[in-house]
């Protein structure tokens, strides 16, 4: 990549949403389902994405710019908390798998990205954003992803316009027609709950923390035992101990 001041010709886009400022830079793409279940193998090849339809300054995407939450369920004290990721590479900068992206098409994440290396570097313009996470992505997961408008330039040294109403992007962009706001959306990654007396091995052994072994273990134990009752009874399990059942706890169900 080269240092430009400007946006690149041609990177104008439609900008013909109901309501929305022209002149300012809005989000009018991502790769997940809003609200919805979401591919786990896109996003485990991918990562996420986010495509604005205006160039931005590559050094305004960061962790405090663009954060990416987990949600984590304790069932005995029915609390839930969203721990914020780190993405891959942190703290060293230069593998640093949050950054700014240039998209083949404008606004089009499936197109192809060129991704601009040092994470960080400033006076590139990038018209899109890359986030991966250090611990990778865990089917049956809630994720939060969001934008904080007020803390990404363009390149006309204005907000990025992120607040935004349904129908959500890509039907319609980001924006109430002010400079700043923040973008949030939520997905699910694959199916929400795996049921541990209905899940193929195969099914398992999508799960993070259950490997080929534990899942034909846990195949073994309701076949012998009959089907699971409650979640405690997963330490039965070889290869099953209170830390990993702890964990599982938030994506598995009966």
């Amino acid at each position: 990549m080269t240092k430009a001041t400007k946006a690149t010709k041609g990177d104008k886009g439609d900008k013909g949403d109901p309501g929305l400022d022209p002149d300012l830079t809005h989000i009018c793409n991502i790769n997940w389902k809003h609200g919805e279940a979401t591919d786990p193998g896109l996003l485990k090849e991918m990562g996420l994405l986010i495509a604005f339809d205006n160039d931005v300054w590559n050094e305004d995407i960061h962790r405090h710019s663009i954060r990416v939450l987990v949600e984590e369920v304790d069932r005995e004290t029915m609390t839930a908390c969203w721990c914020e990721l780190l993405p891959a590479g942190w703290p060293n900068q230069k593998e640093l798998q949050l950054q700014g992206v240039r998209f083949k098409d404008l606004c089009e994440p499936f197109s192809g990205f060129e991704e601009i290396f040092p994470a960080g570097e400033p006076g590139l313009p990038a018209n899109g954003a890359r986030f991966f996470p250090a611990r990778g992505f865990e089917t049956g997961r809630v994720y939060r992803v969001i934008v904080q408008g007020d803390f990404i330039r363009d390149v006309k040294e204005r907000a990025v316009d992120g607040d935004h109403l349904p129908p959500y992007v890509p039907n319609r962009r980001s924006g109430d027609g002010l400079e700043g706001g923040t973008f949030e959306s939520w997905f699910v990654l694959g199916d929400k709950l795996v049921n541990i007396n209905r899940a193929t091995a195969a099914e398992l052994t999508a799960v993070a923390g259950i490997g080929p072994e534990i899942a034909t273990a846990i195949i073994a134990h309701r076949t012998d035992a009959g089907n699971f009752q409650t979640l405690a009874q997963l330490i039965n399990v070889p290869g099953i101990g209170e830390k990993k059942l702890a964990q599982l706890r938030s994506v598995l169900t009966l």
